[in-house]
């Protein structure tokens, strides 16, 4: 029981990690600007004089590449990052149990369920297909767009309702040209944020609820693991057994509730000793009772006052 306690604490603490990672991921998403830095680039690449003079401003340029290309690797990794995350299982083997159905479905109905799965919300093709422009070929309709606006007159304030597009769509365009692997990373400039409960509320259950048990189940089963190896001591009948592993679980709750973390975008980071003192309040379940029976003593003992003294 040690041994599957071990390996499924360290399952959890794997996810607790990811988690802590991905909050830490949305932050940098929004100190990265991607957004800003291609649009900087892009207005300066369409001055014909930064590459005919070949001046600061073509240095200038190639500098600011180099650094949409930084920015580009970390907002990918970020995004990795956040994904991962937000795909975690609930449980070991929660994937393959899952999967258990659809082995025992009938073979006529599994492609019609891989169809339906493939334009799933959560899957990879709708993913995709979401963060496309719905044009197949915008940047040629972009072209045609602007050459149109060149030989009519159009209100000013039809021209500012399309200028935002406009530039989001010269963007994308401007990346395609320089053979950006995912120019659709523009249309989800808030990406990360609708994963920001998601995550935190996982990293709080995680650390204040699911750990501090599964350690407080393992000192207990430690401390029954060296009841049994003492010679001196009496083996315990299963009652007795699972009433030690029950409030060493809880033992290890009550510790944990003491370092909860909000939910939130806070990357605070999360410190192993509630860890180990849930272990220890597990291993000894009685010290914790004792000090718990006397922190209750000493708050319900109301101090003792001497009665005034009337008498002259």
């Amino acid at each position: 029981m040690s041994i599957a306690l071990t390996a499924l604490i360290g399952w959890y603490t794997r996810v607790l990690y990811q988690a802590e990672s991905a909050l830490t991921a949305i932050q940098q998403l929004a100190s990265v600007r991607y957004l800003d830095k291609v649009r900087a680039v892009r207005r300066l690449a369409q001055d014909e004089e930064v590459f005919t003079k070949h001046d600061a401003r073509y240095a200038q340029y190639h500098q600011q590449l180099g650094d949409l290309a930084l920015a580009r690797a970390a907002h990918n990794a970020a995004v990795g990052l956040i994904t991962r995350a937000s795909e975690n299982d609930s449980y070991p083997f929660e994937a393959f149990l899952r999967s258990l159905p659809a082995h025992a479905a009938p073979p006529e109905q599994r492609p019609a369920d891989q169809a339906s799965s493939a334009a799933a919300p959560g899957s990879g093709l709708h993913d995709l297909t979401a963060t496309a422009p719905e044009d197949p070929d915008p940047c040629s309709t972009l072209a045609v767009a602007t050459a149109e606006a060149a030989h009519r007159e159009t209100s000013r304030t039809h021209a500012t309702d399309l200028a935002p597009k406009r530039d989001l769509l010269e963007d994308y365009c401007f990346l395609v040209n320089i053979g950006d692997d995912n120019p659709g990373i523009l249309f989800t400039p808030t990406f990360g944020a609708q994963y920001t409960f998601e995550i935190g509320t996982q990293r709080m259950i995680l650390s204040g609820w699911v750990l501090p048990f599964l350690y407080g189940l393992l000192g207990a089963s430690v401390f029954l693991m060296r009841s049994l190896l003492n010679e001196r001591t009496a083996n315990m009948a299963l009652f007795p057994v699972l009433l030690r592993l029950a409030l060493g679980g809880i033992a290890g709750l009550v510790i944990g509730w003491f370092s909860v973390p909000g939910v939130g975008t806070s990357a605070t980071q999360i410190s192993s000793i509630p860890f180990g003192v849930a272990f220890l309040a597990g291993f000894s379940i009685d010290t914790l009772f004792a000090l718990l029976e006397r922190l209750t003593h000493s708050l319900s003992a109301a101090p003792r006052r001497r009665p005034a003294n009337t008498h002259g």
